[in-house]
């Protein structure tokens, strides 16, 4: 199966229960951390949630960059992905990181198989998770915190600073703020 025949899937299959319910939003090639990466679909809901796809077709030289921002930031982690990669995967990802693998069965439709569940990610960042936020979301999150001095002279990256040290000890607090505002955006590409 290819990237799209697996997305495709994915939806009608495993993400049709966001897509149908108004409090989550689901997000093709969500851009992260500044857009320093991106993962193929990030759910938005209770919990920050992402799935990488892998087909056959792909290579995984990437996959070690992408973990290390992933796991900074989502608190579920699913890789889906072709036969082809199953064993090398389920040796390399973290063990909180689920992985499903596609199978098709002759000319009927294809499945998934679930190798392992995704659990809970206990490595999540505060400035990786505040870095999903555009300058001018990161400053209201600010002024509503009440933290108004010098906003306007401060960059992004100071921005995000700014909200991981308000949250040093509530990550969970910081992760329900910033998905409240993703999940009100109206656009998603124009950061």
């Amino acid at each position: 199966m290819l990237d799209r025949d697996i997305r495709q899937f994915l939806y009608q299959n495993t993400l049709h229960h966001y897509t149908e319910d108004t409090n989550s939003r689901v997000i093709d090639e969500m851009g992260l951390s500044a857009h320093a990466a991106r993962i193929d679909i990030g759910v938005i809901n209770g919990q920050l949630v992402g799935y990488e796809i892998k087909s056959d077709r792909d290579n995984l030289l990437r996959l070690p960059r992408q973990l290390e921002i992933y796991n900074q930031i989502f608190d579920l982690i699913t890789v889906v992905c072709g036969p082809k990669h199953e064993a090398k995967l389920l040796a390399y990802l973290p063990t909180h990181c689920g992985l499903l693998v596609t199978q098709k069965h002759g000319a009927d439709s294809p499945s998934l198989r679930t190798v392992r569940n995704a659990t809970q990610n206990e490595g999540r960042n505060g400035y990786m998770v505040a870095s999903l936020l555009w300058c001018d979301e990161a400053k209201e999150l600010l002024i509503r915190l009440g933290d108004k001095k010098g906003l306007s002279k401060l960059r992004k990256w100071e921005l995000w600073e700014r909200l991981a040290c308000f949250y040093t000890d509530d990550i969970d607090a910081l992760s329900e703020q910033v998905r409240g505002i993703l999940k009100n955006r109206q656009t998603w590409r124009e950061a």
